[in-house]
């Protein structure tokens, strides 16, 4: 009898300690800007080289440069990849009788993360 109580309490144990060690993906997003132009072709261009700058970095790369919310221990470095990029030209009044362009990136992406704040 003890014997089937001891096992059946370890593999509860087990059972709950690799669902808490199970990882979490996490799906944010944040934006990028670039210089103000007179031109807004400049800005286009301008935003579209923060895109390739961003598409062709490898995921320790986007680690240093993304806003990473886990803590960075936990986070899986090959697991952060970018989702989707979206360029937007903005107006900029800088004076009433300056207007400039700025490109808007908006880079939405994800990685995974061990919630007990060890790498997996």
């Amino acid at each position: 009898m003890k014997k089937t109580i001891l096992v059946a309490s370890a593999s509860v144990l087990a059972l709950s300690t690799s669902v808490f060690a199970a990882p979490l993906t996490q799906h944010t997003a944040t934006t990028f800007q670039s210089n103000a132009f007179s031109d807004q072709g400049q800005a286009k261009r301008a935003g579209e080289q923060i895109k390739n700058k961003f598409a062709n970095m490898s995921s320790q790369e986007l680690r240093d440069e993304l806003p990473i919310l886990a803590e960075p221990q936990s986070v899986d470095e090959d697991s952060i990849e970018i989702n989707d990029m979206n360029i937007q030209v903005k107006e900029v009044a800088l004076s009433n009788n300056d207007v400039q362009y700025r490109a808007i990136v908006d880079v939405d992406y994800n990685y995974t993360y061990n919630r007990g704040g060890q790498e997996g």
